[in-house]
């Protein structure tokens, strides 16, 4: 049976709707940052900056902002220490900066363990960095980072 030319185009308009799922052009989401998820962070590419944000964080933002100039040329990692009930708003903010593609959230475990996780010296100030090189070694920063810091991981 031929269906009418308007019909025909629906139709392939619907196949393509229902392959969207599964295109790269996914929807980005957060993960859930759990007390053994740093190796799993670790393991991927280096170097890389691990940085530690909040939304009621205002230098966190301006930094986020910052760090997205670098991301063609160094691994950008982001840790929201908030709720994942927040994703929304994170998702929003880490859009904004350009920054969703390796982003985590404090997932359900407690967030004392979570910052023990990641750094038992780590009282909970941010931002926080952990600028990893290639070789593994790390620099911590709090604060602004010095875009000479980010420099020296990427020569």
């Amino acid at each position: 049976m031929n269906l009418p030319l308007h019909l025909q185009r629906r139709r392939a308009l619907l196949a393509g709707a229902a392959l969207w799922p599964f295109t790269t052009q996914a929807a980005p989401a957060l993960r859930s940052f759990e007390l053994d998820s740093l190796p799993h962070i670790h393991a991927g590419p280096r170097p890389y900056v691990l940085t530690l944000w909040g939304l009621n964080c205002a230098p966190c933002v301006q930094v986020l902002r910052e760090l997205a100039r670098w991301r063609s040329r160094l691994r950008i990692v982001t840790v929201a220490v908030d709720s994942i009930d927040d994703s929304d708003a994170l998702l929003h903010e880490l859009a904004q900066a350009r920054l969703t593609s390796e982003a985590w959230v404090f997932g359900r475990a407690a967030p004392e363990a979570l910052r023990h996780a990641i750094d038992p010296q780590w009282s909970g100030e941010k931002p926080r960095h952990y600028l990893v090189a290639e070789n593994g070694t790390r620099r911590v920063v709090s604060g602004f980072l010095k875009p000479e810091y980010l420099q020296a991981l990427v020569q």
